[in-house]
């Protein structure tokens, strides 16, 4: 009878010793992750609705190395997004990132920036420095692509004496419906002798104007490019810096925007920055301003315009709210 219970004791202590092993084995595992499984095969165009996916649990899934979006990614970022043209995801298989375009803003996951556009638009490089659009501008952000065309020397303009109309930057460009742009308002001449009126000075000769700006507004921000700075924490174990959860590179400054444009404009960008530079100022939303381009005659009558010491007495109009 001792022998028995002693053998009842000893399966026991066996029993015990496993369990606390397989304890401590899934202890040491890593977390589950809840990841979308396709439930069939879903093509290109298909809206991204949780009826067409189903949860599995995994382990070990590390983000570096597989691609896939988790079920609260899922809930939150890309149930009614839209599954990429040429996209396929079959029975089984997870979704990634890379696959699901929004209506709103462009997915940065998706390298291919072709998928970002309307199809019959262009995507279109342009190289840029922190002074032209910042550093701060983001992917689904709006810019007008300003751009200022070559150079020349004052005395080789053909400058008109003091102006003797009172020009509008906004009637600048092309006329709406095709109709003829509107007639400007003369300017009275300034009164003889007037003690307090300022002397017109001609521009030097030699002063290197711009000879026009051209602007295309409202343009789609759909990627930007940074400057990868190496990051010296994440691989500096003799310095006692080295971090391993630290990633290599830095985003550094802004070095290249792509924008979407149709392929006219395109054309258009292209000649420009050929033959001159450009500045981005962005805004987060289209502003609907039509294209417009300025001359340097056009900007220095619009000038003087605002100089009512040079024209006392003249009715000159008060600048409008998008006029400086």
């Amino acid at each position: 009878m001792r022998h028995f219970f002693r053998l009842i004791f000893g399966l026991a202590l066996v029993a015990l010793g496993v369990v606390a092993v397989l304890f401590l084995a899934k202890l040491s595992l890593p977390a589950p992750v809840e990841i979308v499984l396709a439930n069939e095969d879903i093509y290109g165009g298909a809206t991204i609705d949780r009826g067409l996916f189903r949860v599995e649990q995994v382990r070990g899934l590390d983000r570096a190395y597989w691609d896939v979006v988790t079920k609260d990614e899922f809930l939150s970022v890309y149930e009614g997004g839209v599954l990429a043209d040429g996209a396929i995801i079959y029975a089984g298989f997870p979704l990634s990132p890379r696959q699901v375009i929004f209506s709103d803003t462009p997915n940065p996951d998706v390298d291919r920036l072709t998928l970002l556009t309307d199809p019959a638009n262009t995507v279109f490089p342009i190289d840029v420095k922190p002074g032209q659009v910042g550093n701060f501008v983001k992917p689904g952000d709006y810019v007008d692509l300003v751009f200022t065309v070559g150079r020349v020397e004052s005395g080789r303009i053909d400058i008109p004496p003091e102006p003797t109309i009172v020009p509008s930057l906004n009637e600048v460009g092309v006329p709406p419906d095709g109709a003829l742009p509107p007639t400007p308002t003369p300017l009275p001449p300034p009164p003889a002798g007037s003690a307090y009126m300022a002397t017109p000075s001609p521009t030097p000769p030699g002063l290197e104007l711009p000879m026009a700006v051209v602007s295309l507004p409202d343009v789609l921000v759909l990627r930007v490019e940074r400057e990868q700075v190496p990051n010296y924490a994440a691989g500096a174990p003799g310095l006692g810096v080295s971090d391993a959860n630290q990633p290599a590179y830095l985003d550094g400054d802004v070095i290249r925007i792509y924008v979407e444009l149709a392929p006219d404009d395109a054309a258009i960008a292209a000649f420009l920055l050929a033959s001159g530079s450009v500045v981005a100022p962005s805004h987060r939303a289209e502003l609907d301003a039509p294209p417009y381009g300025l001359t340097w005659t056009d900007f220095k009558n619009w000038f003087l315009s605002r100089r009512p010491d040079l024209f006392p007495g003249a009715d000159l109009p008060t600048p409008k709210g998008d006029q400086p």
